[in-house]
């Protein structure tokens, strides 16, 4: 079952890696002015956090045969598909929650940086 958590993790990555290269697209954007850009990096890291939420969601409806995940998988790598279903869902779970867990701390911290830097000009 090593390979469906691989092939799980590339996809969550893969998608993860997307939203963080948008935010900190965005944080350079606004690099003139620190608290919009930490502001800018608490909402691309909200969403970030949100997309893996989703993620976990969407695994508990989608078709196994249908899925990234057992397409990707060799034919010998393959479990039934009753246990397959499982199997990928744990992943999914396991996989993204951890990721939305760093992309959530990630976020908390600009956003408690950006609270911190209004307060103090004010």
């Amino acid at each position: 079952m090593d390979s469906i958590h691989r092939q799980v993790r590339a996809a969550a990555l893969r998608d993860l890696s997307v939203a963080v290269l948008a935010a900190l697209a965005l944080m350079f954007h606004f690099a003139a002015d620190p608290i919009a850009a930490m502001k800018a990096g608490a909402i691309g890291f909200t969403f970030a956090s949100l997309l893996m939420i989703v993620r976990i969601a969407r695994a508990e409806r989608q078709n196994v045969v249908e899925g990234e995940v057992w397409n990707n998988l060799a034919a010998e790598e393959r479990p039934p598909l009753r246990i397959a279903h499982r199997e990928i869902r744990r992943a999914e779970w396991q996989v993204c929650g951890l990721y939305a867990w760093y992309a959530s701390g990630v976020s908390l911290a600009l956003w408690t940086l950006e609270i911190g830097g209004c307060l103090m000009t004010l």
